[in-house]
């Protein structure tokens, strides 16, 4: 495989893709990103709104665990609320301008009343048992970040997998699909298909530790051991070909270099980096006003610390993203052969890339720009070329 790792190369989307195309592509994604703008604020207000009421209702050095309680909800569906808003407005009227698919209102209410349900019944848990801990001992710091990891690790792939409903492939497919991952020295692989009632648009994913749940090759050993999955869309198996084998030896290369695994680990850096920053604010605001950061009357602005701290975390955590999808695409052409051009700037369209983002959207993406993967792909292709591949 190409060992070389390119770095973030300014191109041109005009060169790929015409004005119409173009401005389509703003047309869906610039209300997004107002969209964000607004919930942010939104959640900014409401933490300020809580932290005036917690501050009316809870007595100076007199909270208990009604009080963490009470607290704990409030600051989660401050932040909850606002993100609940912004689903319902892509749901059911920015999606329909564009023709995109939507859930039944009923499902969609439905899924919104269970995670809230779910959002407020873990605050009233996570609120008085963080008051308790930070009370018992001052590590709570480091024991909230490796319980914080802990959890990561032992669900992620477990929730990733319910998420998206895997199911089984057809043996003919799941066979072509192994030719693949052989090519790229991998031998064992689960796969599986994507749900395409939830997952639309030629792409795929994969899991560095999922549990193998079938599949004609996996049924017949009757095997429970963790393999690493790749799930395809409904889409992407009905595709070309040549394509469909670039996108599989694209997830292919995350499992082969392990970047999932270098993606957690970023992730739980970020986390304990999180936590230790709370700690610092603790230390130097907190505790000098009289109580620590146990006191639920401080909560909304430790979560406004802890959003304003997730920046440049996520900002490192997006361009470590980046780095691996660029990686990766020089992998799959190296396994199977750049793809058609053509077909790379149709899927990007197709699956509503944002083809011309603006310079924050580009730092917080976890994938390079299309104009930027088709010029990869277009030296790729020039490079075969002269090798005679």
């Amino acid at each position: 495989m190409d060992g070389r790792i390119r770095w973030a190369t300014p191109v041109s989307p005009e060169r790929w893709f015409d004005a119409e195309r173009l401005e389509r592509s703003r047309a869906y994604h610039r209300p997004l990103v107002r969209a964000a703008t607004v919930r942010l604020l939104s959640q900014a207000l409401l933490l300020l709104v809580v932290a005036v009421v917690l501050g009316a209702l809870i007595e100076p050095d007199d909270s208990g665990w009604r009080d963490a309680v009470v607290a704990g909800v409030l600051v989660a569906l401050a932040w909850w609320l606002p993100k609940l808003a912004v689903d319902s407005w892509m749901e059911f009227h920015h999606e329909p301008r564009f023709d995109g698919s939507t859930l039944p209102i009923e499902r969609f209410v439905a899924s919104s009343l269970v995670s809230t349900l779910g959002v407020v019944l873990v605050a009233a848990l996570a609120g008085p048992t963080f008051g308790a801990l930070v009370n018992a001992t001052p590590w709570w710091p480091v024991i909230v970040s490796f319980g914080l990891g802990a959890i990561a690790i032992s669900t992620g792939p477990a929730v990733a997998r319910a998420a998206h409903r895997a199911a089984p492939l057809d043996a003919p497919t799941e066979a072509d699909l192994q030719l693949v991952a052989e090519a790229a020295g991998v031998s064992r692989i689960a796969w599986g298909r994507l749900d395409a009632s939830i997952e639309r648009g030629l792409n795929a994913v994969s899991f560095g530790g999922a549990r193998s749940f079938g599949g004609a090759r996996s049924r017949r050993r009757r095997s429970h051991r963790r393999e690493p999955l790749v799930l395809c869309s409904e889409e992407l198996l009905a595709a070309d070909p040549d394509l469909r084998d670039f996108v599989v030896a694209h997830e292919i290369a995350h499992l082969r270099r392990r970047h999932h695994a270098v993606a957690l680990t970023a992730s739980l850096a970020g986390t304990a980096a999180e936590v230790m920053g709370l700690w610092i604010i603790d230390r130097m605001v907190f505790t000098p006003l009289g109580r620590g950061v146990e006191d639920p009357r401080h909560w909304p602005l430790a979560t406004a610390v802890l959003a304003v701290i997730a920046l440049p975390v996520g900002l490192l955590e997006a361009w470590v993203s980046r780095r691996h999808e660029r990686q990766a695409d020089l992998d799959a052409a190296s396994i199977v052969g750049p793809p058609r051009l053509a077909d790379l700037r149709s899927m990007h369209e197709h699956d509503r890339s944002d083809l011309d983002p603006g310079a924050m959207a580009r730092l917080l993406a976890h994938h390079p720009p299309p104009a930027e993967r088709l010029l990869l792909a277009e030296r790729s292709a020039a490079r075969r070329r002269r090798s005679g591949g």
